[in-house]
């Protein structure tokens, strides 16, 4: 094994005792062995067999599918070698696997040299990794075999890292408990918020209403069942044109940029020619945006308000149905507040389609939704009750998101503290 005593040019100075070499000297490469399978020929190979005589077939983040046959029968590691993500910090780009599998071509596939370090010990050290002088690509960033050989690995001598690999074992296993804690509490606040826009939906959620049971028919009395066309004054589908980074007049909301029942602005899109875009294409308070097409389940049907008028002109892609409602300051809200309850999720995921793989919607399908609409006054005092109580919800929410974040960042400072003999 070729290793050099360390000059500081990897970063930092190691410890008395451990001394850098390089990736290829410390594993065994195993990528000759790989076999990659489409998924048509996968589905083929399974069809019909037991769970029992399936094996997990893995790719460059983890598992992936099912096959009938396995190439490797041991713990290996597997290191993305193309769609990892690579340059972001709290995120594995390498994993363990044990046992039977099956591995595709996007994971390289390395097993630790005995006597020299351990696949645990090689697996977090790849997960601190700074992969920026590595990797090549833009959209989709890939670690070649060659790049990747010279790796520099701080090594410490075996019993060290034995002692290494417990320590993080044992810190990240108080992390977890507390993630877990954290997951928890998100887990009930998505239950309590179902449950507030449930008894919404229903006339439930003021006390001093008498409520109903959903059975197609029955409403509070003043209420009333009309459908999402019926509360709208126009109905369509967005634009096609092509778009990209080069900003010009021409702004594009796309999927990424409808967020929590907003539309967010900072990852705007711009059509390359806005030629053909009229006015009248544009987006304009009132308007109603809801995800028509996209290869997730949980985002089909997902929407987003216009509130108040916006500051630009812009235009939104084909993925998106526009409604304009057209009472848009109380009908709209009204909308808007129930749109996540389960009664009209449970709707859509009814009538959504798949073709290929994807989700989709279509004005037809969503012009027959069934919306339960109270009395104006009524309307005004349930937005404000729901409002009131998701606001707790947002708070605590915020505060689990940011527990969940700050905990990401300790597991990257405990194997960075860890590869530099600190911990």
């Amino acid at each position: 094994m070729a290793t050099t005593k360390d000059n500081g040019q990897n970063g930092y100075s190691l410890p008395d005792g451990w001394e850098w070499s390089t990736l290829e000297d410390c594993v065994d490469i195993l990528d000759g062995r790989r076999v990659p399978i489409n998924s048509e020929e996968r589905e083929r190979r399974i069809t019909g067999k037991d769970q029992s005589e399936l094996f997990p077939y893995y790719g460059a983040t983890g598992h992936v599918g099912w096959i009938d046959d396995f190439i490797f029968d041991e713990e290996i590691v597997l290191l993305g070698e193309d769609g990892a993500p690579f340059l972001e910090a709290t995120k594995n780009k390498a994993y363990i696997v044990r046992g039977k599998s099956w591995v595709n071509n996007h994971a390289h596939v390395l097993r630790a040299k005995a006597g020299i370090t351990t696949n645990l010990f090689l697996m977090h050290y790849l997960n601190i990794f700074d992969y920026h002088d590595y990797v090549t690509g833009t959209t989709r960033l890939k670690l070649n075999q060659g790049r990747m050989r010279v790796f520099p690995i701080p090594l410490p001598p075996l019993p060290e890292q034995e002692r290494i690999v417990s320590r993080i074992e044992e810190l990240f296993s108080d992390l977890e408990a507390g993630v877990a804690a954290l997951e928890r509490v998100r887990a009930g606040l998505r239950r309590y918020k179902a449950s507030v826009l449930k008894a919404a939906c229903e006339g439930m959620l003021l006390k001093d209403e008498g409520g109903w049971v959903k059975d197609e028919s029955k409403l509070p009395e003043g209420w009333k069942w009309v459908t999402l066309e019926e509360l709208s004054s126009d109905a369509n589908y967005g634009t096609s044109q092509k778009c990209d980074y080069n900003e010009n007049e021409f702004p594009v909301v796309r999927i990424p940029n409808i967020i929590s029942g907003n539309i967010e602005l900072s990852d705007l899109k711009f059509a390359i020619d806005g030629s053909g875009l009229r006015d009248k294409d544009s987006l304009a308070p009132g308007d109603l945006l809801i995800v028509r097409t996209n290869g997730s389940r949980d985002l089909i049907g997902k929407s987003a308000l216009i509130r108040r008028p916006l500051e630009k002109q812009l235009y939104f892609a084909s993925y998106l149905i526009r409604y304009r409602i057209a009472d848009y300051e109380n009908v709209g809200s009204w909308i808007a507040t129930i749109w996540d309850s389960p009664f009209i999720r449970a709707w859509i995921e009814t009538v959504v389609s798949t073709t290929a793989g994807q989700y989709n919607l279509n004005i037809a399908k969503l012009n027959k939704l069934p919306i339960p609409l109270p009395p104006l006054d009524e309307q005004q005092r349930i937005v404000a009750e729901v409002e009131r109580r998701l606001s707790v919800v947002g708070e605590v929410e915020s505060a689990v998101e940011a527990g969940l974040a700050r905990a990401a960042k300790l597991r990257q400072a405990i194997l960075k503290h860890a590869f530099e003999g600190k911990l």
